[in-house]
């Protein structure tokens, strides 16, 4: 499994203005690092199949919101559909405000993003076409 800091590094920073929440994750490692779906990080394996979040929060203001995925995606087996990344390659995505449901008055408050991303190692991963 791979470790972060020592195979990863994964960021976020709140950004108001766009309403939303920045993330990025670089890869570390010699070895080919698969993260997420195609869409990473804003649907896919966040949510369970009732739409609530798989332990993605906003905490703010000693409030916690859990994500709430509003998109819907299809399966799809395939490699590039979990954005493989060789070492030295990042990946930006972003998780919006509207997804936590945050209300207005919290928008500009400091927020703390709880979610820690579950990488594999795209070797290991089982794939259409393979």
């Amino acid at each position: 499994m791979p470790l972060l800091n020592f195979d990863y590094q994964y960021s976020y920073s709140d950004v108001p203005a766009e309403a939303r929440v920045r993330t990025r994750f670089v890869s570390l490692s010699k070895r080919e690092l698969c993260v997420g779906r195609e869409t990473w990080p804003s649907s896919g394996y966040l949510s369970t199949n009732d739409g609530t979040s798989n332990g993605v929060y906003l905490v703010v203001a000693q409030r916690i919101y859990a994500f709430k995925d509003t998109q819907h995606w299809a399966v799809c087996r395939e490699k590039s559909c979990y954005n493989p990344l060789s070492k030295g390659e990042s990946l930006d995505g972003y998780l919006s405000y509207a997804g936590f449901q945050l209300p207005e008055s919290e928008l500009s408050a400091e927020k703390e993003l709880k979610y820690k991303p579950q990488p594999f190692w795209c070797d290991q991963g089982h794939f259409l076409g393979q």
